[in-house]
């Protein structure tokens, strides 16, 4: 089992990117829960400020910014691998299931991962 967390590490906090992505434990406990179930696990967030400009005829029409969060998860049992995308916190349950029930399906062999 494998949790690859984009927020909280050494190299961001260098860069003062301190804040973890909102979903960072229920991700850290949904990879221990499901991890237990098949031979691979990755969980990837991502946390993105976006800034949006537009300008109408050379003026400034409007000026946002905001945040967005979401990922992929990726699983492998008995050499199928299972591949699903999320996109806020509430999805996150929903892509692992969806990430292990292809693993499941395609899986016929035995799960061989590089060392």
């Amino acid at each position: 089992m494998v949790c690859l967390p984009a927020g909280g590490s050494p190299w961001l906090q260098r860069w003062g990117i301190v804040n973890r992505p909102p979903s960072w434990e229920q991700a850290a406990d949904l990879c221990q829960r499901y991890g237990q179930a098949v031979d691979y696990l990755a969980i990837r967030l991502e946390q993105a400020e976006t800034t949006d400009l537009s300008y109408r005829q050379g003026i400034l029409a409007t000026a946002q910014t905001g945040w967005a969060t979401g990922g992929w998860v990726r699983v492998c049992q008995q050499g199928g691998w299972g591949f699903a995308s999320f996109d806020g916190d509430d999805t996150l349950t929903v892509a692992i299931e969806e990430a292990i029930a292809a693993a499941k399906w395609l899986g016929q062999g035995r799960t061989r991962l590089a060392p």
